[in-house]
């Protein structure tokens, strides 16, 4: 536990948060690692691993994207609220709501938010291509966070439907390369969306570079999307 402390002081000062955020990340990764003893929600198994992959590298590209206050933003495959939960810690005042189709992960999720004082975002349990579909949801959000829960052309079509126009799409992901693909950059088109020039990117050890795609949806995409996961796959297997 003191490496964990020692990590946590320096993610503090390197993310400037102040006492409140600080005590919120350390009472999540507790509650993490305590609940994943008992669940396994997550492949990382220590506290240190937790705090380090987990929390500290969805923390890493906020700095560097421009997200103003009171954002509404959407975290696309949760899982056991990374990376939505250290967003709305770290944005203090934004809003947010987080999506994953496992209800298990989602009371983990509330349960946990209640614990660390975490008010303002929500978790729902549904299949994200009918998130896409509800009234509530769709053209909602101003940014839409994405960490793992599948590659740039299947996430980009479930998440454009739900942004709102001239609202941004962040993918933790490397895949710089597909994004070149001429046929993904034709479904993107479709989507209303573009991929904006340029990665975040920040050392955390030295040789080591840590990657994003951000995109902007810059107009509306046709009703027919999202369509079912089953055919978004097959036709990112053509690729």
């Amino acid at each position: 536990m003191e490496h964990f402390k020692k990590n946590l002081d320096r993610i503090s000062l390197q993310f400037s948060l102040n006492r409140d955020q600080t005590e919120m990340i350390r009472q999540y990764a507790l509650c993490l690692f305590e609940e994943n003893r008992k669940y396994n929600l997550t492949g990382h198994k220590t506290i240190e691993d937790i705090l380090d992959n987990l929390i500290e590298g969805s923390l890493l590209p906020l700095p560097g994207l421009d997200v103003p206050r009171g954002t509404f933003f959407a975290d696309l495959g949760t899982g056991a609220g990374i990376p939505g939960i250290p967003i709305s810690i770290f944005l203090e005042e934004s809003t947010g709501v987080l999506f994953d189709s496992s209800i298990k992960k989602i009371r983990f999720i509330q349960e946990a938010a209640a614990k660390c004082g975490i008010d303002r975002i929500s978790g729902v349990s549904c299949r994200i291509e009918e998130a896409g579909r509800a009234p509530e949801f769709r053209e909602s959000f101003e940014w839409i966070f994405s960490r793992a829960m599948a590659d740039l052309y299947i996430v980009s079509e479930m998440a454009s439907p739900m942004l709102k126009t001239g609202g941004f799409l962040y993918l933790y992901s490397r895949d710089s390369e597909l994004a070149e693909n001429i046929n993904v950059k034709k479904h993107l088109q479709e989507l209303g969306l573009e991929v904006l020039p340029g990665s975040w990117n920040n050392t955390k050890q030295p040789g080591e570079r840590t990657e994003g795609i951000l995109l902007k949806k810059g107009t509306q995409c046709g009703e027919r999307f999202p369509r079912r996961i089953a055919a978004i796959k097959r036709e990112r297997d053509k690729l």
